[in-house]
């Protein structure tokens, strides 16, 4: 598995965040629901923007942040809504 310094979309900035979250590498992440993630980060002072988790969701799949879908979008979404 990467670190997370090794993800597609991960600059120093998001690394940190995550790195500060608890996460030290991809298999960290997939143990966890994206609003576990998006709550982790939140408590080490990183506002929620769906662009971290289009960012996450694209890197995971090591794909550019730019190449999500509008189907893909809605389907991240629905998982924050239940």
């Amino acid at each position: 598995m990467r670190k997370i310094s090794e993800i597609k979309n991960f600059g120093p900035k998001m690394v940190a965040w995550f790195t500060a979250a608890g996460f030290e590498s991809e298999s960290d992440l997939l143990e966890c629901s994206y609003p576990e993630i998006m709550q982790r980060l939140s408590a080490v002072g990183v506002p929620f923007h769906w662009s971290i988790v289009y960012s996450l969701e694209m890197g995971l799949q090591d794909r550019p942040w730019n190449s999500i879908r509008e189907e893909e979008k809605q389907a991240l979404r629905a998982v924050f809504r239940g």
